[in-house]
């Protein structure tokens, strides 16, 4: 009796936490709740010992969180404007952001080149910087804002099945209808030219790339190519080690060859307006639906989606921000004789465009890298976002703390190093059971204020990013 009515306090979800923590700690493999009753005893000194432990974990945090301070890191945005034909190129790779800044300026003084013919080229490079997630077999998702006109591009194919005549390349055709539309003087093969002209034959392997080698290590030795470019006497490549540069030209080339208007590429530019609580001369345009946030409608993925992302601002102010992704099941070449990683695109990060008349601010925003990309964006804008009309506050709202929250069960996690003491109070206080995560998500903004004539691209301090204009 005592055991059953002990049993009955906890809910579901609580039962399960507490049946891994004795099946863990206290050698009880009980499968079902009603036969638990019969451990009653041992239940109970059990979970004594895990309340004690869970204070002493608490006190740790507690402890962790009052005497956190946040680095001081600099380098999210650039504070001096760009003087005339110069740029800023932001990447993951310092290396390869200074070669390709230093590329430009070379190449800008033979061959006049656009803002989309400048993007192209960092995006054509990508391909080697990320041969897993900025395959040409990946989807490119952008933010562009030219000549004060903000667009949203998604490229992505109708199909992932395997095409024994084709290979579908959503990558490469969506720079490639990029160029068209912006009537670039270019095309795609004439800038993959340009780009087997860079300096650099051998391209470093960055902390991303370096992972993914060693996580999935079992599945790219079994492949000879793969073999022999990304490993090291049978050990995955480093980060630091190299890669050699890609034949652009080829690979376009191959594209070309493989049907550039075959049925399977899709593209769009559908953007839902999110207008709730919002005055009239604000405007949120997302490719998530933030309404459903509104409802406790939650779009979680059972994985973090990953993403590569990388953009480009020139001197006028215009700008293009973007992400590639894609999934690897299994890993396997894109061609022959390639060390580009075949895939399928994964599933959209969330992007959203967003314009304040009263101040003429227009912010792009990138959320990526996360279980639901689209919480965090709307989070933001329930934080007013919208009124950031500067690089500065646009750099405070992006290092504020996040949250998300996942159902099923219903539970925070909660970057709880860069809260604040009353929202963490706050938060601990909810009906949800509370969980701590060191960061949550990855987000990049553009901002342009048309009043005080500047513009900008801010990344986050998370993770590893890096602007030539530093």
């Amino acid at each position: 009796m005592l055991g059953k009515l002990f049993l009955n306090l906890f809910d579901d979800g609580i039962f399960n936490e507490l049946k891994s923590h004795l099946q863990q700690n206290c050698g009880i493999n009980a499968m079902t709740k009603t036969l638990w009753p019969r451990f009653t005893l041992l239940i109970i000194l059990c979970v004594l010992n895990a309340c004690a432990h869970y204070v002493a974990t608490q006190r740790e945090l507690d402890s962790q969180i009052l005497n956190y301070s946040p680095t001081k890191q600099t380098g999210t945005y650039c504070s001096k404007q760009l003087t005339e034909q110069s740029n800023n190129i932001v990447g993951t790779s310092l290396p390869i952001v200074k070669s390709f800044k230093s590329f430009l300026q070379t190449i800008q003084k033979k061959q006049p080149l656009d803002l989309v013919d400048k993007f192209t080229l960092w995006a054509l490079l990508q391909m080697n910087v990320r041969p897993d997630i900025s395959s040409p077999s990946a989807r490119l998702q952008l933010l562009a804002n030219i000549n004060n006109r903000p667009q949203y591009f998604n490229f992505y194919i109708k199909s992932s099945t395997h095409n024994k005549t084709y290979t579908s390349l959503p990558y490469l055709h969506g720079l490639s209808a990029l160029l068209q539309y912006y009537k670039s003087r270019y095309s795609l093969l004439e800038l993959a030219k340009f780009m087997d002209q860079f300096p650099n034959r051998f391209i470093p392997v960055n902390g991303h790339l370096a992972n993914f080698l060693k996580k999935n290590h079992a599945d790219l030795i079994k492949h000879k190519v793969f073999h022999q470019y990304y490993f090291k006497a049978d050990q995955p490549l480093k980060k630091g080690e190299t890669i050699p540069l890609l034949p652009f030209k080829k690979i376009v080339q191959n594209y070309l060859k493989q049907g550039p208007k075959n049925d399977n590429y899709q593209s769009d530019n559908f953007l839902f307006q999110y207008n709730k609580h919002l005055d009239k001369q604000i405007i949120v345009k997302c490719n998530y639906d933030l309404q459903l946030y509104e409802r406790y409608i939650y779009i979680i993925d059972k994985m973090q989606k990953k993403a590569n992302p990388f953009g480009i601002q020139d001197s006028s102010g215009d700008s293009i921000i973007a992400l590639s992704s894609q999934k690897v099941p299994t890993a396997s070449p894109l061609f022959d004789n390639s060390f580009l990683i075949s895939g399928n695109p994964s599933t959209t990060h969330a992007l959203c465009q967003i314009e304040d008349k009263k101040s003429s601010t227009q912010i792009s925003l990138m959320s990526f890298n996360s279980r639901d990309p689209g919480q965090h964006i709307y989070h933001l804008i329930e934080k007013n976002f919208w009124s950031a009309s500067s690089p500065e506050k646009i750099d405070s709202f992006l290092k504020q703390a996040r949250y998300l929250i996942l159902p099923h069960p219903k539970r925070l996690i909660v970057e709880t190093m860069r809260s604040e003491e009353k929202e963490l109070t706050k938060l601990l206080a909810s009906q949800f059971p509370v969980y701590h995560s060191r960061t949550l998500g990855h987000m990049w903004a553009y901002v342009k204020n048309n009043k005080l004539k500047n513009s900008n691209i801010v990344v986050d301090d998370r993770h590893q990013n890096y602007m030539s204009c530093l």
